[in-house]
């Protein structure tokens, strides 16, 4: 066990993974020691304060936070603590470097993950842009938030303005892309007016698919026949190819989708959200908002769910400790600049997925031969809705529930 903690105080590894590590080695060196060592669930609490004994002590209460000294500094000294808010109580990191990105950019994306998010914060808020020199979104901004309130995102986005233009930067995107958050929406529509504010589709489709779990429809959905017009499979994949027509026929379809599937049991449920939700004009998100009818730039938060699932994997814990949080998103950040000027040197354009490339390669040939009179507005619709894909998962004959991930770009 000595050896465990003596891994655990100098890696930067996850303590999980070094514990696993470490099961693995004994028993490939002597099977049966293995017997009586103490499983992870038994010990993780002391080897977490063997952790964190190369941390500061950690707050009582969000309003005792108090990050100070190395924990402030970037590379060389450099200052990573862009705000440091006292009430609401939040943090900002990121180098000048950043916000000169931030500001250089187009097209901007913000969302939050509360996995990771250190105790006593809400959400770790991370700001992205896209780059065309990654084919893909960069985090280049982090901050620590206490809440989703929509008072103190405008704080928050208000103070990040004025952050910007102390170095001379104006902060003044064309696009904005979040999930459906009604305080942030709010506090960004008001903030920047200028700016064209898009709903991620992939937070358009879970909302919609999350509506047939919450029905019960899971089992139809995915026994439904990929060829059955008429099935929950076809509700639900009509229902998000909406995204892709053109506003003015949207009231439409949605009538003819009402029409069409009425047959399913508690469909008016359904109905009920999507119209309250999406299509009245006075729906709670807004058409415009979740739309990308004649949009060919990047349509989802795609690259920040997987920055997401990378960072969760290398804090590797639920509410961790605030200073190890700290030093994954200064690692993070120094790896995606280490990153961003390794293609640039190499003039090597990293790759996007085949199965994206292709996906969005044959909706705009879709939107194109619409366009053109080639297609009706039907039949562009049910070749749209079949871009949708759908992935069965069954386990002795049980249906193992999981969000398809055959969304697109």
């Amino acid at each position: 066990r000595t050896h465990l903690k003596e891994q655990i105080r100098e890696s930067s590894v996850p303590i999980r993974k070094i514990f696993r590590g470490e099961i693995i080695n004994r028993y490939s060196t002597e099977p049966d020691s293995v017997c009586t060592l103490p499983q992870f669930n038994q010990i993780k609490n002391s080897l977490y304060r063997v952790k964190n004994i190369n941390y500061p002590p950690l707050p009582k209460s969000i309003e005792d936070v108090s990050i100070e000294g190395k924990w402030r500094l970037y590379l060389n000294g450099e200052n990573f603590t862009l705000a440091d808010n006292k009430n609401p109580r939040y943090f900002v990191f990121g180098t000048t470097d950043s916000l000169k990105m931030l500001c250089s950019s187009d097209h901007i994306f913000a969302d939050g993950t509360f996995k990771s998010s250190p105790t006593p914060f809400k959400q770790l808020y991370s700001i992205h842009i896209e780059s065309s020199v990654l084919n893909n979104t960069l985090p280049v901004l982090y901050a620590l938030l206490p809440d989703k309130f929509k008072a103190t995102y405008t704080i928050f986005f208000n103070d990040l303005r004025k952050i910007c233009a102390q170095y001379d930067f104006i902060l003044n995107p064309r696009l904005i892309t979040v999930d459906f958050e009604q305080g942030c929406l709010k506090s960004l529509q008001n903030i920047f007016p200028n700016s064209e504010l898009k709903g991620c589709n992939f937070h358009f489709n879970k909302c919609i698919f999350k509506k047939i779990t919450d029905l019960g429809w899971q089992q139809q959905y995915y026994l439904s026949s990929n060829d059955d017009l008429h099935s929950v499979l076809a509700l639900y994949q009509q229902t998000c190819a909406l995204a892709f027509m053109p506003v003015n026929s949207i009231d439409q379809l949605w009538c003819n989708i009402m029409d069409n599937f009425d047959h399913i049991p508690d469909a008016h449920h359904f109905f009920d959200y999507v119209t309250d939700t999406w299509i009245d004009p006075d729906a709670l998100f807004p058409k415009k908002l979740w739309n990308y009818y004649s949009f060919h730039g990047l349509r989802t938060h795609n690259g920040l769910e997987g920055w997401h699932h990378r960072l969760n994997s290398n804090v590797g814990a639920t509410n961790p400790n605030l200073f190890l949080v700290l030093e994954e998103i200064k690692k993070d950040y120094i790896f995606n600049m280490a990153t961003l000027k390794q293609v640039q040197h190499q003039e090597n354009k990293q790759r996007r997925k085949k199965q994206y490339v292709l996906r969005n390669r044959r909706i705009i040939n879709l939107m194109d031969r619409y366009a053109n009179g080639t297609l009706t507005l039907n039949e562009y619709f049910i070749k749209i809705s079949k871009t949708i894909g759908k992935k069965n998962h069954f386990v002795s004959g049980l249906i193992i529930m999981k969000l398809p991930h055959d969304f697109f770009y």
